[in-house]
């Protein structure tokens, strides 16, 4: 299934493009010479102008490229100045696109998709490559679309049906226009922001797999009805085997509202005034997908260990209850959020001081967090 899904996306991504744009340049010329209604609609011959809207597609792509209009790869040792224009306006720096730095990017491509990497970042990468692939192919087409469009139409706008045919080439030559400057942007983009996320891990890790967190191989990050992403056995998981080891940064969790949304809603409580994880959207890792339940199939182990606590079926998401590391502190503001989980047991509000509740202490007893497990041992003050 995973391969077809694969395929799947591969076709979507670059072939359909080819088809559509291809077939828009076709049916353009096909109505220059009142021919439209002369295609083929039923039997084996619909594969000829199917096949013939492919060639069409890719061949204007590739003519495009080699004019050095457009480009189809982000390693190009020069971009031109619209494309650094249009990196400055939305992205609001400059492009700091170097010649030298090919190699650079081509090591960069390795450590992306390399096990361990998150997928998070290899996701961001497609969906870039995808928005490239739209710009690259259906901006030149439809930009010959309207040039084909619009050559019968020179000097005559006299009637509604005329104004009405001259706007259609206008229209897709904007469209074409504005898909050509999207391909610029996403292939300078997908560059800086590859080189950008692999000289951030270069710089704290090296070039080795050093990786911040581990998860079991068994697991896999999927999307999820409610939570977004989240972590799912993608075998058989028996009771008690390791899933994962968190880590990160370890800081103070004075520090941790004040950081980015990624960070402060990833971070890993270790300590009543620390915390370990990411300290920004590009150090998120795969372990730190894992989402809340009120009825979990994971508990803690240690402080940054998890572990199953009981068999887990293939295809189940894998989860442990915040409450298990979730500890109120002193002169800190409550952390808590609604609960989505949607099993029998569903607190609906999940708090940090869960914790102190007596049937979450005996469900999960042996599963809290060390520095959770110590609180709930510690002798409670007298009131008198």
């Amino acid at each position: 299934m995973e391969v077809l899904i694969s395929v799947l996306r591969k076709f979507l991504t670059r072939d359909l493009t080819y088809l559509v744009g291809g077939g828009a340049v076709l049916l353009a010329f096909l109505h220059m010479y009142d021919k439209v209604d002369r295609v083929p609609s039923t039997g084996i011959l619909v594969a000829f102008p199917i096949v013939l809207a492919y060639v069409t597609g890719y061949s204007i792509q590739e003519i495009f490229t080699l004019l050095h209009f457009t480009r189809t790869r982000a390693n190009v040792k020069k971009a031109n100045c619209y494309a650094k224009w249009l990196f400055r306006v939305f992205e609001r720096k400059p492009s700091n696109w170097e010649p030298n730095r090919s190699d650079e990017y081509e090591e960069a491509k390795e450590w992306l998709y390399r096990k361990g990497t998150p997928q998070r970042r290899r996701d961001d990468h497609e969906r870039r490559e995808f928005l490239k692939q739209v710009g690259t192919t259906l901006g030149p087409c439809f930009l010959i679309t309207a040039l084909i469009l619009f050559l019968p139409l020179l000097g005559v706008c006299t009637t509604w049906r005329m104004q009405f045919w001259t706007a259609v080439p206008i229209l897709m030559a904007i469209i074409g226009f504005v898909l050509l400057s999207l391909g610029w942007l996403k292939v300078i983009q997908q560059r800086e922001y590859l080189l950008e996320q692999y000289s951030r891990h270069s710089k704290r890790h090296g070039k080795s797999d050093a990786l911040m967190n581990w998860i079991h191989p068994y697991l896999e990050i999927r999307e999820s009805g409610h939570y977004g992403k989240s972590v799912y056995a993608n075998s058989c998981i028996p009771a008690g085997t390791k899933l994962a080891v968190f880590g990160g940064y370890v800081m103070r969790i004075t520090d941790e509202p004040s950081l980015a949304n990624y960070g402060a809603d990833f971070a890993l409580q270790i300590d009543e005034e620390f915390v370990i994880g990411a300290d920004g959207e590009m150090d998120m890792d795969d372990a730190q997908y894992f989402n809340h339940s009120c009825n979990p199939n994971a508990g803690l182990h240690g402080q940054i260990g998890l572990v199953a606590m009981r068999d887990i079926a293939a295809g189940e998401e894998v989860s442990f209850d915040y409450a298990m590391v979730l500890a109120d502190a002193p002169g800190l503001p409550a952390y808590e959020f609604e609960c989505h989980c949607g099993s029998d047991n569903c607190r609906g509000r999940v708090t940090d001081h869960d914790w102190r509740l007596p049937e979450l202490q005996s469900r999960y007893a042996g599963y809290f967090s060390w520095h959770v497990a110590e609180l709930i041992r510690r002798p409670r003050p007298t009131v008198e």
